[in-house]
This record gives structure tokens, C-alpha cells and sequence, in this order.
């Protein structure tokens, strides 16, 4: 796949495209700056995908072929363009499967103009972007309220578009700003600020134009509600099942004469029975647009974090010990206090005050300038189901397995047993029973038997059986 193109006069380095974004279907075109002589030869700058081979063929019919680098870079240094001034480019992917070919035509713009054609701030945190609205030469970029917060526009990245073979420099300091078009600008030095102008000028030839442009953030959003929750029992999505998932509720409490919301976890009866801490994760927590909630950690707050929103990052997520909340509600309805374990929700225009692990809780207050929600646990009724329902090899298709009664027949290859030496190919299996049933070997108390899930992850740590 070929993603940009750039094409610089290699006579004249100052007559250079803009970084150009490839067409999906038709005719790529690529803009030179006015005056550029079509009889140089020319620099081809691409990029592809990771190692591709790249046959560029020019209009005279001559052909150069290259591979591209570990990042999908590829240049051809002397195209002559003289006849047709354009060329062909066929890309063939590294493990010899069906190319693409493109079109391309170079065209010189027809007039010298020194406009800036768009400015773009980007969050690389989300990957999302923010373009200027222009009314003449003034410029406006609103960003959301969030990034008020101390150091949230610190690694915000930006690209200029420019007329073709324009320059732009830094009004405040004449620092030249490098254009790569449709690519981010390497302009580092320049921090964005909220409030802050920003002033360019435009020189391309004997052509100047200025433009200022300011960062402006919306309206704060003021919502502070927890809308859905949902606690699991492991901080990986792949080991997720209806055995870790808890019945998870929104509720009402009394804490000191006054009424509380809770939220409300029902963890299995064998659950922290050995008197080790029970921990237990959100999965879901989501909140008011804007909002974000927190818990007290080492007296200071800090933000919950939920499985969801760190699918590859485990350690992020928030670990609650339910030890500590268990029974805290009353049958009476009422709240422990020594028990009652806050979560603090904050609104946009409250949490962007907040530094994560620094700021003090001492400054809310339930129902005024957050919403507290008491995390409370108690423990369900036995469940009492004592049925294999199911067991099968999901992982390796070449064993096959039948669950009849009380008889499972697992048929493996030949080539997995060798006499017992610990050569012999383990493999594990994706097995469910009654809900929060166990599975052992031999008779309990005997050897606790786990099951993949049916995840390459999971299998990691379930049981290998040997042939």
C-alpha cells in the first residue's frame, strides 16, 4: 500500500511538493511550486508499507526498483520527469502477495501564493485532532475544557499546510517552522497554550501574507452522575467470564443521618473465605461526559482506573480490596463508618484542578462540588451446581474431544506422546461447568484442573495435560 509522496527538485531544493496523501482509486496529484523546470531530475520520496517492493516507472518507460525500510521508506533519487512529468508506482508487499499499482501526474501550480492552508493540533494520548476555523487571516481552535488541566497540552503535536513551496516562520522569534504537509511539523520548541495567539508569516517568493491564530477551550461540562457499573473479579479481559462477573448495583445508603449513593457488589460465598484481601476491578464505570472519578490513596486522590480503558495494561488497573467493605451496609441500611470506602466524582470544570496522587480530598463535598458513590460488598448464597457442561480443544484443531455423562474421550495425535519423556507435547483445553463450580483430578480435595477459556492468554497459566 502507498501511502505519501514527496517530490523535490534535486537542481533547485527549494522547489519541493508537499508531503502528498495517495489516492484510494484514480490519479494521485502532486503540486510543484511555480517556475519549477520540468527538466531537472527529481527526487522521489514514498512511503509504504513496511518492506514492500517498489518498481517506479517513469513516462519515458524507465523502471528503478527498491525496497522499502522497516518504516515503509523508500526514496528514488533521480526521476526525469521531462516528457510526461509523471510516473507510475507499483507496490508489492514483502511476502510476494497481489500489489497495487498507482498513478501519478506533477503539475506545477499555476501562480506564486503565500497562504496557510491549515493548521492542525493534535493529542497524541488519543489521536485525535483539532483544525483551525479561519475567518480571513485569523484563525480559532477550540479544544475541549479537559485541557485546561496543568501539563494536558504539553505533547500536543501540530502540522502546517502551506502554499506549495512556501516557508513559514514563527512571528515572535523568526524560527523557520519545517513543513512536511500533510505529515507533523518538527517545530518542537513551540508549546501551545490555552488563551495563547500564535503569529505566522507566509513568504513564498515575493509573496508575504500573516496569520494569527488563538487556542480557545469550550463550555466545561458539569454532569458528575456514574451512569453504568460493573466489577469483575480479575484484571484481565481475557479471563472475564460469568464465574468473575458480580452483580453490580447502583444503591442508596445512611451515612451520619444523611442519604448516600452506593454502589453495591455482590461477590461469590467462597470469596475471601481462606482470610486473604479480596480484590475485585471495574470493568465499566462510565461516567457524565467530562467526568472522572477518583479514590483515596496514600491520603491523596487518585484516578480510578477500569479495565476497559486499559484493555493491554493490567497494572493500571485500579485493584479494590473488599475486605475492608464487606457488610458495610447495615440491615438496617445504614453505613459503618470505619467501613464506607468513597469514590469521588468530579465534573470537567472540578477535575481539571485535580493532579492524580497529589491533590487532597479535603476539598469536596458530597452533593456540593462532587458526587461520592460508597463502595459496599456482601456475599451471595452458595451456589450449589456440580456439572461439567462442556469441554473442548479450542486452541488446537487437531485434537477433538466428546463429553458423554460421565465419560470425556479426548483423541490426540500420536505425534503428542513420547513415552512419557518431558519432550511430550502439552496441550490445554476450554472446559465450563455450573456456575462457580471447581474442576480437579482425582477426587477433592485433589489437583485443581483450569481451564484456557479458549484464549492463548488464558493458556498460559492453565493446566497442561500431557499424553
Amino acid at each position: 500500500m502507498l501511502k505519501t509522496i514527496k517530490v523535490t527538485d534535486t537542481t533547485d531544493a527549494s522547489k519541493f511538493s508537499n508531503v502528498t496523501d495517495v489516492a484510494t482509486s484514480g490519479t494521485t496529484n502532486i503540486e510543484m511550486p511555480h517556475g519549477t523546470n520540468r527538466n531537472n531530475p527529481f527526487k522521489v520520496e514514498l512511503v509504504t508499507s513496511a518492506n514492500a517492493f517498489v518498481v517506479l516507472t517513469d513516462a519515458n518507460g524507465n523502471s528503478a526498483k527498491v525496497q522499502a525500510d522497516a518504516n515503509g521508506k523508500v526514496t528514488f533519487n533521480s526521476v526525469e520527469l521531462m516528457t510526461g512529468f509523471s510516473f507510475t508506482v507499483q507496490v508489492t508487499p514483502e511476502d510476494g502477495g497481489e500489489g497495487n499499482s498507482y498513478n501519478v501526474v506533477v503539475n506545477n501550480a499555476s501562480n506564486t501564493t503565500a497562504e496557510l492552508k491549515n493548521f492542525t493540533l493534535k493529542d497524541p494520548a488519543t489521536g485525535i485532532s483539532y483544525d483551525v476555523e479561519w475567518s480571513g487571516t485569523k484563525g480559532t481552535i477550540t479544544l475541549p475544557y479537559s485541557y485546561k488541566a496543568a501539563g494536558a497540552m504539553n505533547d500536543m503535536i501540530f502540522y502546517i499546510k502551506a502554499s506549495t513551496g512556501a516557508k513559514v516562520t514563527d512571528a515572535s522569534n523568526n524560527d523557520l517552522v519545517t513543513i512536511h504537509g500533510a505529515t507533523y511539523s518538527d517545530y518542537s520548541s513551540w508549546l501551545p497554550a490555552i488563551g495563547k495567539d500564535m503569529t505566522y508569516t507566509v513568504t513564498n517568493g515575493d509573496k508575504t501574507s500573516t496569520y494569527t491564530i488563538a487556542i480557545k477551550t469550550g463550555d466545561a461540562r458539569t454532569q458528575r452522575e456514574v451512569e453504568s457499573v460493573q466489577i469483575v473479579g480479575t484484571n484481565h479481559n481475557y479471563e472475564i467470564t460469568e464465574n468473575n462477573t458480580y452483580k453490580t448495583e447502583i444503591g442508596e445508603a445512611t451515612l451520619n443521618g444523611k442519604k448516600v449513593r452506593t454502589i453495591e457488589v455482590t461477590v461469590p460465598y467462597t470469596y475471601n473465605k481462606t482470610g486473604a484481601p479480596a480484590t475485585v476491578y471495574f470493568n465499566d464505570l462510565t461516567l457524565s461526559d467530562g467526568a472522572k472519578a477518583y479514590y483515596v490513596n496514600g491520603g491523596n486522590l487518585q484516578e480510578l482506573k477500569t479495565i476497559a480503558a486499559n484493555t493491554t495494561e493490567s497494572a493500571k488497573v485500579t485493584p479494590l480490596t473488599t475486605s475492608g467493605v464487606m457488610n458495610a451496609k447495615k440491615a438496617d441500611g445504614s453505613l459503618d463508618p470505619a467501613r464506607a470506602w468513597a469514590i469521588y466524582v468530579l465534573s470537567e470544570d472540578e477535575n481539571v484542578n485535580v493532579v492524580s496522587g497529589t491533590t487532597l480530598p479535603s476539598g469536596y463535598t458530597d452533593k456540593e462540588n462532587a458526587s461520592f458513590y460508597y463502595l459496599v460488598a456482601k456475599t451471595a448464597e452458595p451456589e450449589r451446581g456440580n456439572t461439567l457442561e462442556s469441554i473442548e480443544s479450542t486452541l488446537d484443531p487437531n485434537i477433538t474431544t466428546k463429553l458423554e455423562g460421565n465419560t470425556i474421550t479426548i483423541n490426540v495425535p500420536s505425534s503428542y506422546a513420547t513415552a512419557g519423556l518431558v519432550t511430550a507435547k502439552g496441550f490445554t483445553l476450554n472446559f465450563e461447568t455450573s456456575k462457580l463450580a471447581t474442576v480437579y483430578a482425582n477426587s477433592n480435595p485433589g489437583i485443581e484442573l483450569k481451564s484456557d477459556l479458549g484464549n492463548k492468554e488464558a493458556a498460559k497459566t492453565a493446566t497442561k495435560f500431557l499424553v
